[in-house]
């Protein structure tokens, strides 16, 4: 193994462009938001159990990221997705190996086509009575 140094895409790409190319910062800015919500199991909930989170993400918004802090024993693999894409935003495994995941979108840098209900699935495995999910959506606005 060696050691050694990179530059990411972006970084490569503004390292090379000079002061006269680059676009109006003010015309492309957009606003960087975030949806939180927190779950206490109230009961058990089996595998394919579904919660709605956070507030619905609206039309346009690029989701960017989450993040999943899980509180509990289960090792249930999570779906982090909408209504007909379960996954959309990103999985979460081995919940209790990993409390604390962040998760990708499967779809990158797209923005939405209509507002969504951010749903999570229990894909595997059950969350138990008093079990806590905290879930974090970071998505941009234009």
């Amino acid at each position: 193994m060696a050691t050694g140094a990179a530059n990411g895409t972006n970084r490569t790409a503004l390292a090379a462009v000079v002061a006269n190319t680059l676009m109006d910062y003010g015309k492309i800015a957009g606003k960087m938001c975030f949806t939180y919500d927190i779950l206490t199991a109230a009961q058990q909930f089996d595998a394919a159990s579904e919660f709605t989170m956070g507030k619905a993400l609206p039309i346009e918004a690029v989701p960017l990221f989450g993040i999943v802090k899980f509180t509990g024993s289960s090792t249930a693999t999570l779906l982090v997705g909408k209504t007909g894409d379960t996954n959309l935003f990103g999985t979460a495994t081995a919940l209790t190996t990993t409390p604390i995941q962040v998760i990708m979108p499967t779809v990158p840098n797209t923005p939405l086509t209509a507002a969504v209900d951010i749903l999570v699935t229990t894909a595997t495995a059950a969350i138990v009575t008093s079990e806590v999910l905290e879930l974090v959506i970071v998505y941009a606005m234009p």
